[in-house]
């Protein structure tokens, strides 16, 4: 993916929380290009927008090289949400549901009330689902514990 291609991805459809994340999405070293293809999809899915709340170098923890930590995860939530419109929750945990590049998704509050509501807790279309902490927040990544992506 050229870096073009990732500029237009973070200049328009995405809101960030922190000033690490633009640069950690257009860095190449730092998140794979499946990762910015999938957010691209997602972005397309949703057109309430994406709020990335944790990318690569803000987040608090180290985890495995196929999360965070190696590129091929970011925690987000729908940026038109508005406190306690459960709907745009909703509307958002069903485009994440779609977009088949998802291998891991992690869901927090409000995101795993959602999914529950959307689904059957459980693992659906390749979709390894795993409960996060208790902020309300989607945890999404490409990669698996085998290094294999999308």
């Amino acid at each position: 993916m050229s870096l073009s291609a990732r500029e237009a991805l973070v200049s328009s459809g995405l809101t960030f929380t922190d000033a690490t994340q633009k640069p950690d999405l257009l860095d190449p070293a730092k998140t794979n290009t499946w990762l910015i293809d999938a957010l691209a999809r997602l972005k397309k899915a949703y057109p309430g927008g994406v709020l990335i709340t944790a990318v690569r170098t803000d987040h608090p923890t180290q985890d495995a090289s196929w999360q965070h930590s190696g590129g091929d995860a970011v925690d987000c939530y729908p940026a038109d949400w508005a406190k306690g419109e459960d709907t745009a929750v909703l509307r958002f945990a069903q485009a994440v549901a779609t977009c088949a590049d998802w291998r891991n998704i992690g869901l927090g509050g409000k995101a795993m009330g959602a999914w529950k509501v959307l689904t059957p807790w459980g693992n659906i279309a390749g979709h390894t689902l795993f409960q996060d902490n208790s902020s309300s927040h989607f945890h999404l990544s490409v990669g698996s514990p085998q290094g294999v992506g999308p």
